[in-house]
C-alpha cells in the first residue's frame, strides 16, 4: 500500500503543470521558449524599442515599457538626441499563452516630442512592477507638460487604472 501511495503522489506531481516560460530580450524585442523540444520564437516586434520586461509571478503576463511612437518618430527624424534624459514611453501588457498584446498606458492624444514649433507634451514611465498575486501592475510616470510625477496602478482583471498624484518625489528622476 505504501508503494501505491508513493507512486500515486509522484504521478500527481508529474501531472501538474510547472509552466515557467523563458523570456529573452534580443535587441529590444522579446522571444519565448516554453519547454524542452520547443523552438525559441518572437512574441513582440517593436523594431527594438521594448525595454524593462517584468514577468508576472503567475507566469501569465509580461509587462514592459516601450518607446512611444512620438519618441520613435523623433529619433528617426533627428537621428538621435544629445544630453541624455528619458524618452516618452508607453506600458504594454502581453499574455504569454495567447500572445495577445495591449497598450495599457499610452501617450496623450495631443502628444508631441522634439517637434519644431510645437511644445513638448509626453509621458515618461518607469519600470513596471507586479503585485505578488499578479493582479496589479504598478509604475511611476512623469507628465512633462504639467511637471507632475505620479504612481499608476493597473488592475489586470478589470483593465482599470488608478493614479496616485500626491507622491513626494523631491529631486527624483524616474528610471
Amino acid at each position: 500500500i505504501l508503494i501505491l501511495v508513493i507512486l500515486f503522489s509522484f504521478s500527481s506531481l508529474q501531472a501538474q503543470n510547472f509552466y515557467s516560460p523563458l523570456i529573452i530580450d534580443i535587441d529590444g524585442d522579446y522571444y519565448v521558449w516554453k519547454s524542452l523540444g520547443s523552438d525559441l520564437y518572437p512574441i513582440t516586434n517593436s523594431g527594438g524599442y521594448n525595454r524593462l520586461p517584468r514577468l508576472s509571478p503567475d507566469n501569465v503576463y509580461l509587462g514592459y515599457s516601450t518607446l512611444a511612437p512620438v519618441a520613435v518618430d523623433a529619433l528617426r527624424r533627428e537621428g538621435g538626441f544629445g544630453g541624455g534624459g528619458e524618452l516618452p514611453t508607453d506600458i504594454h501588457l502581453l499574455n504569454i499563452e495567447t500572445e495577445q498584446e495591449m497598450v495599457i498606458a499610452a501617450q496623450p492624444p495631443d502628444a508631441s516630442f522634439f517637434t519644431e514649433g510645437t511644445p513638448d507634451r509626453y509621458m515618461v514611465r518607469g519600470t513596471p512592477a507586479w503585485s505578488p498575486d499578479s493582479r496589479l501592475l504598478v509604475w511611476a510616470e512623469y507628465d512633462e507638460r504639467y511637471e507632475q510625477q505620479s504612481i499608476v496602478i493597473y488592475d489586470v482583471a478589470t483593465g482599470a487604472s488608478s493614479t496616485i498624484t500626491e507622491v513626494p518625489f523631491p529631486g527624483m528622476s524616474i528610471p
